[in-house]
């Protein structure tokens, strides 16, 4: 398993998508960077430190960070059914199990590496353009990092969800396609919910739902945070169980 692992890392460290992906987040936020302090006099009047107003922008796109686990999980995958790779893998005599958790493993390790670049860069490049105070503190520890920490559990079930996927679907479009359905499916459980309770229920116990909550709220609550916690990690599970047991059944072409 561990050497398996280990392969799987070489070959996304040899690949140019994670550094694409990473590099690309990191640049969106210098050049929001930029963009806040050629403009700091003009918008003044909306905060009177830039450097917060930077955190603040990057929290609220913390939100996003759930329809990138797709990417990620994309990431590790590598179009294995396009280039028949996922056949050899089997015919060495690698248990199906083992290949579905060391690329489950592989994506979830990506992720966090994606994430802990991308808000460090974020932290470092305020700091480093606008300086700091206690206001940057406070939206740092009381309210960026919490909803960070909150986020992260959900992100996981999203990489657990893509990398299912990717396993069962041979075409990535469509994978990413049923990306697009698990989003806005609790908008279309809460319309019909009036008429049927239970979906109601169902949108309430949604990974997307918990991320709406954390982001409209000001502060993260204990009990959200343990919410959000038991609702990511309950889906990591489910998405797993049915992945690794629909692909130790399936017929690899």
């Amino acid at each position: 398993m561990l050497n398996y692992m280990k392969s799987e890392w070489f070959r996304t460290f040899h690949r140019k998508y994670l550094y694409i992906t990473t590099g690309c987040l990191c640049a969106l936020v210098i050049l929001a960077s930029v963009f806040l302090k050629v403009n700091e006099d003009v918008m003044y009047d909306m905060t009177d430190y830039m450097g917060t107003f930077l955190l603040s922008i990057v929290t609220t796109g913390l939100s996003m960070g759930y329809y990138l686990t797709m990417i990620v999980a994309d990431m590790i995958f590598s179009d294995e059914y396009k280039h028949q790779t996922l056949k050899n893998t089997v015919s060495y005599g690698i248990s199906r199990v083992k290949i579905y958790l060391g690329k489950l493993i592989s994506g979830l390790m990506a992720g966090v590496l994606v994430m802990t670049v991308t808000v460090a860069v974020t932290v470092v490049t305020a700091l480093l353009v606008f300086g700091s105070d206690a206001e940057f503190s406070g939206h740092l520890l009381n309210t960026m990092l919490p909803k960070l920490l909150a986020f992260i559990p959900l992100w996981m079930g999203g990489v657990a969800m893509g990398t299912m996927m990717l396993f069962l679907l041979k075409n990535t479009a469509a994978a990413f396609a049923f990306l697009g359905v698990a989003m806005v499916l609790p908008m279309i459980f809460g319309y019909i919910s009036p008429l049927y309770p239970i979906f109601g229920e169902i949108k309430n116990l949604m990974v997307v739902t918990k991320i709406n909550l954390v982001s409209n709220a000001s502060l993260v609550s204990g009990s959200l945070m343990a919410d959000c916690w038991i609702t990511g990690l309950a889906a990591v599970v489910m998405y797993t169980v049915i992945g690794a047991l629909v692909f130790s059944r399936k017929e690899i072409k």
